[in-house]
């Protein structure tokens, strides 16, 4: 059996190849990416059926690669940087260049034997891309938006006042027509009002006359070609990202709807195309995962225990080990889904009644939601709400057993029997001599209230209570 490493680079990789022992068989080599680089990695590999190769999923530069590898009929196992960087540590190596990556990644995975990687199918793929690049879009136009705030407040502060927000379709295309307080101060009434937005919409003379108002008291000195430049372009990429953005929510709408899995995800409450988009696009099919547990981890929402000699610490945080993009994604939508969804509600009632902070009760309520997932995809069948019966409180419990009921049973019965008089002062003198009560305990009790007519109490009783109710736990032990 060989093993092959392979170091991923941009426009070269890296390799070298080790056999079952970990003996060098051909010492690091670079091939270029492109062609020819190809064909000299093939003669350097080999026959595909006694090797292994392992690759780091650096970036996207691996997926031409994994996939070439994969059409020539190699198997490749492709593991999280991580996990080398751990390993190397392991090996306490004290150099680091991309050929020793490689032929770490070799030893690797001689020693490890990781598990061959299994691609997506290619809708899974598509929708990815089509997920990720709508965060990337969204990211973009939020940081658009802070930059047309900060320009804003330079050249015309008062805006806001006016509009409310600069993110509506009515402050961009006021902002584009006339983007500082100089420019709107000059403009007409009916031309601004006439400015239109949306579908159909305009500006209206109401909104137009609070404008040049505010414009011409506005307290800004900041309003020369660049500003003007500035707002204008930034108007234009708001409104051609929210487009964009558009277009992906359609597409994934689509993709989404058109999977069996998409479908099937659709019907838990709470969850909602976008959603169910990043689920299949983070995890894949969930039904490939060993166990739920096995997803929360992977999404990094399992408690991480630390402790350490006397060191017993009272919480616990989460493992962030996990895929961080998914985490961040899940939780606005728990916030909706802890309104909507009948199971995910009930259990995080459960825990707020138990005292756990919000944040400690939604993390659960997150782990909660992907056990549900991981048993949608498992089973392949929609979702169906199954609350279980609120379980009494322990006392409730306790005081219905029957071995309670029974023993307070005999417990009210030996209290409701008359109490047994003391033995007489000749009586008490002959148990002393006869090695029974000392004199001092014969004198504590006539100085008692109540002298010799003192009744016994609860003592003798509970004891004889006490006998019974141990044999009825006997009898149901």
């Amino acid at each position: 059996m060989r093993f092959a490493g392979i170091d991923i680079g941009s426009r070269h990789h890296d390799i070298a190849v080790v056999d079952a022992s970990q003996r060098v068989i051909v010492r690091p080599r670079r091939v270029s990416e492109d062609a020819s680089g190809r064909a000299t990695l093939k003669k350097l590999l080999g026959s595909p059926g006694d090797l292994l190769v392992t690759l780091e999923a650096t970036g996207h530069y691996w997926h031409n690669l994994y996939s070439w590898l994969v059409k020539e009929g190699y198997r490749v196992a492709v593991i999280n940087p991580y996990r080398s960087n751990r390993f190397s540590e392991e090996e306490l190596r004290r150099s680091k260049n991309d050929s020793l990556d490689a032929l770490l990644l070799a030893r690797y995975g001689a020693q490890k034997r990781p598990s061959e990687y299994r691609a997506r199918s290619a809708e899974l793929s598509e929708l990815q891309r089509y997920v990720r690049f709508r965060e990337r879009l969204v990211q973009d136009r939020a940081d658009r938006y802070r930059q047309l705030k900060g320009m804003v407040s330079l050249v015309f502060p008062e805006l806001e006042r006016v509009l409310r927000s600069l993110k509506s379709k009515r402050s961009l295309a006021v902002l584009h027509r006339y983007p500082t307080a100089a420019r709107l101060a000059r403009a007409r009434m009916k031309t601004l009002a006439s400015v239109g937005y949306g579908r159909g919409s305009r500006v209206g003379e109401a909104v137009a006359g609070q404008l040049i108002a505010a414009a011409k008291s506005s307290i800004s000195y900041e309003h020369g070609p660049a500003h003007e430049f500035q707002i204008r372009t930034l108007c234009t990429d708001i409104v051609w990202l929210g487009e964009c953005i558009e277009h992906s929510d359609e597409e994934i709408d689509t993709q989404v709807r058109a999977l069996e899995l998409g479908r099937l995800l659709l019907s838990i409450p709470g969850l909602g195309v976008q959603t169910v988009g990043l689920l299949l696009s983070e995890l894949g099919d969930p039904a490939d995962f060993s166990s739920p547990g096995a997803v929360a981890a992977y999404c990094g929402v399992t408690p991480f225990h630390r402790q350490s000699g006397l060191w017993q610490p009272k919480r616990a945080s989460i493992a962030r080990m996990g895929n961080a993009r998914l985490r961040r994604g899940l939780w606005m939508p728990m916030l909706n889904a802890v309104r909507s969804n009948p199971v995910l509600k009930a259990f995080f009632t459960r825990l707020s009644e138990r005292g756990k902070p919000h944040k400690v009760a939604m993390t659960a309520c997150i782990n909660k939601l992907l056990h549900i997932v991981y048993s949608v995809a498992k089973n392949r069948r929609p979702f169906e709400a199954r609350i279980p019966e609120e379980t009494p409180p322990q006392d409730i419990l306790v005081a219905q057993s029957p071995l309670n009921q029974r023993a307070r049973a005999l417990v009210d019965e030996n209290a409701a029997r008359p109490a047994e008089p003391l033995p007489s002062k000749d009586a008490r003198r002959t148990v002393t001599r006869m090695g029974g009560d000392t004199a001092a305990q014969r004198q504590r009790s006539e100085e008692a209230p109540g002298g010799a007519e003192r009744r016994v109490g609860p003592g003798r009783q509970g004891r004889r209570a006490q006998t019974q109710i141990d044999t009825l736990i006997t009898e149901f032990a």
